[in-house]
């Protein structure tokens, strides 16, 4: 097996847009000899200018990773619905992101707890994989799952993510709606 490092990236948009906010890593798996420096063992990883996150590993599939996220994000909690082949990498961790939410302007903080991105290859380049830990499969390539505007206790936050029918590399949150707490 040859290695490389290469420069992942996987865009997260809200909406068509850009967004700002980082990736807060609790745990990673990758592929074994495809990370000498231990660059997935970051702590945090920055969602750039063009709202991509960035990870710079190297690209061969195997179970290993793919064992980590199916563990994680089975079927009934990625967007695709069925568990993971072999694959490259797999990240797991919070997600920040400062969005509009609802059909507002307003712009705030949230976290969606336990989020996971994983990069496999199907033809001819390398697909993405979008899951969460508290994530609910709603069919058509869509996960919806629940996290918290980060200084509102008398809120939670419900966001639909969308991975596949869109580009290989693209994440699209569809949703993101306050849901008052009883």
């Amino acid at each position: 097996m040859g290695f490389s490092y290469h420069n992942n990236d996987v865009s997260i948009l809200n909406r068509g847009l850009g967004i700002s906010g980082h990736l807060q890593r609790t745990g990673s798996a990758v592929t074994p000899g495809q990370d000498p420096n231990n660059n997935l063992g970051a702590p945090v990883f920055e969602i750039n200018a063009s709202s991509n996150l960035r990870f710079v590993v190297g690209r061969h599939g195997s179970s290993g990773p793919a064992t980590y996220f199916n563990q994680l994000c089975p079927a009934s909690k990625n967007t695709f619905g069925h568990t993971a082949g072999d694959l490259n990498f797999a990240v797991r961790g919070d997600l920040y992101l400062t969005l509009a939410i609802d059909v507002t302007d307003d712009m705030v903080e949230i976290v969606i707890p336990d989020i996971c991105l994983a990069q496999g290859h199907s033809g001819t380049s390398n697909n993405w994989w979008f899951g969460a830990v508290n994530g609910e499969y709603l069919g058509n390539n869509e996960v919806r799952c629940k996290g918290t505007i980060t200084d509102d206790d008398n809120n939670i936050v419900e966001a639909t993510f969308l991975r596949g029918g869109n580009p290989v590399n693209q994440v699209n949150i569809t949703t993101a709606r306050k849901i008052p707490l009883s």
